[in-house]
């Protein structure tokens, strides 16, 4: 199974700031878990697949994650440490746990 999550751009302060699900996931899988010890190469590793899939996805409307690739974007999105505080960073981390399951196409996964 897989993981869809839409690419939103969501207004933060008028026509200058907007929050760009893609840009911000891209740039919370490059940062190291833990910045003090760095990435492991199992971890960078990891990072790739995540990157990969969200280059590919430039455009489009969604990305579909396989679910190891999600629980990577997940457990990062726990531990990335925000610039600031915003209604729409809230709604972002909720928008990548609650990501919905899919096939590895993007199709809906049915409960057969």
């Amino acid at each position: 199974m897989a993981r869809k999550i839409p690419l939103l751009e969501v207004d933060i302060d008028g026509d200058s700031n907007a929050l760009n699900y893609r840009e911000l996931m891209m740039q919370i899988v490059r940062a190291p878990t833990d910045p003090r010890a760095g990435a492991a190469i199992e971890e960078i590793r990891q990072a790739l697949l995540v990157l990969d899939a969200l280059e590919e996805a430039e455009g489009k409307d969604y990305v579909v994650l396989e679910d190891a690739w999600w629980r990577t974007l997940r457990d990062k999105v726990k531990v990335y440490k925000f610039a600031f505080a915003h209604r729409a960073i809230a709604d972002f981390v909720d928008t990548i746990e609650n990501a919905e399951t899919v096939k590895a196409d993007g199709s809906v996964a049915s409960d057969n």
